[in-house]
Parts: C-alpha cells; structure tokens; sequence
C-alpha cells in the first residue's frame, strides 16, 4: 500500500508515505486496508496534521489507497498467494495489478 503512494507528484518524500499510512490505520481504528470508501480516505487525510507537506497531486491519494483494497477485497480475496499462483510469470501479476490499481500504470 504505501508503494502505491510513493510517488513525488503524490508525497514529495518516501518517509511521507509511511507516516500518513500510520496516521491513517490510527484514525480508522486499525482499518487501513478495508478502507474503500474515498469521501471516507479524504476526510482522513484531510485531518492528517502534515497535510501541507505532500505533494500538489495529494488529493489523488483517497482514490490510489481505495483502490489498493479494492484490488485485495476483489481480486485477491484477501489471499494474495493463492491469488497470484494462478500467473506463470511475474509480467502477467505486474500487468494485473497496473489495470486495477490506480496510478500504479504511469499513464494514469
């Protein structure tokens, strides 16, 4: 999940991602990864106290972190090795997760 944010247009620096996944988790109450409604994420990261210091596209985040679940609640059922045993090369699950996950193909 942070991966899917670390992104300078998004974070401006790496520590960035991981502080505001900590922040997030805490304020859904442990619940970062069934996150997926994207008011909800941006009403979290709008009170996130270090706002200011991501990036000028951060309002992309709520969409990338919902979408990050989206892919584990839909794709992968929450069972990520079973889920990925069915590609026979590492291209097909990188192919998989840059169509369902947002930003993650860089011409989105």
């Amino acid at each position: 999940m942070v991966a899917s944010i670390t992104e300078t247009k998004l974070i401006v620096r790496a520590e960035n991602a991981q502080a505001l996944m900590i922040y997030i988790d805490k304020v859904y109450l442990n619940g970062l990864y069934s996150v997926v409604d994207i008011e909800i994420c941006r009403d979290i990261l709008n009170t996130y106290p270090f706002v200011k210091e991501l990036g000028p596209k951060q309002e992309s985040i709520p969409e990338v972190l919902t979408s990050v679940n989206d892919y584990v609640r839909d794709s992968l059922m929450g069972n990520y090795l079973d889920y990925v045993r069915k590609f026979t090369l590492p291209e097909e699950l990188v192919d998989d997760l840059t169509r369902k996950i947002t930003r993650v193909n860089a011409s989105m």
